[in-house]
């Protein structure tokens, strides 16, 4: 990302951050908000977006769901057949 972006990124996160009383939105619009914005860090910011999307979806989930975050973590304790 150019310096141009991130400060655009930067600007959005702490308005975001504010919200729902710094932007009087609701936590619905916020959550789409949020959306938008991985969205666009996604896409311009990583050359497989698709994987880093997967990748954060499930951490995203690991921090809210404690079931899927040991779900998580006793698949990287298996080892991977080549």
């Amino acid at each position: 990302m150019t310096n141009r972006n991130g400060d655009m990124v930067d600007q959005i996160f702490w308005k975001l951050a504010r919200t729902p009383s710094g932007l009087e939105a609701s936590n619905a619009q916020v959550l789409a908000a949020l959306g938008l914005l991985a969205q666009a860090i996604l896409r311009h910011a990583y050359v497989d977006p698709i994987s880093e999307a997967q990748s954060f979806c499930g951490a995203l989930m690991a921090c809210i769901d404690p079931t899927f975050k040991a779900k998580l973590e006793q698949q990287s304790r298996q080892p991977t057949l080549n």
